[in-house]
């Protein structure tokens, strides 16, 4: 239950940052190229953990496929940032 409090915390996360700002620096270019792998790459791994959850019938506890997950919002936080630093 906790593994899913997290994937709404992701996915509401997702749907918050879901516009890019606006800028035409080169860093802010690159920030948003960031932005936009990182929120595919969460957006996939979510799907894979979503999968696992709702197949597992309580034999996985998809811990690999909640790993990448964390790791994903990490970078996704990462790219966030750069975009408010970069793309005022």
């Amino acid at each position: 239950m906790k593994q899913v409090k997290r994937l709404a915390v992701v996915i509401l996360s997702l749907a918050a940052s879901a516009s890019v700002m606006a800028g035409s620096s080169s860093d802010c270019k690159d920030a948003k190229d960031k932005y936009r792998s990182a929120k595919s790459e969460l957006e996939y791994d979510v799907r894979r953990y979503f999968n696992c959850v709702e197949s597992s019938g309580g034999q996985d506890e998809c811990d690999s496929e909640f790993r990448h997950v964390k790791n994903d919002q990490d970078e996704f936080e990462s790219a966030v940032s750069d975009i408010r630093n970069d793309c005022d």
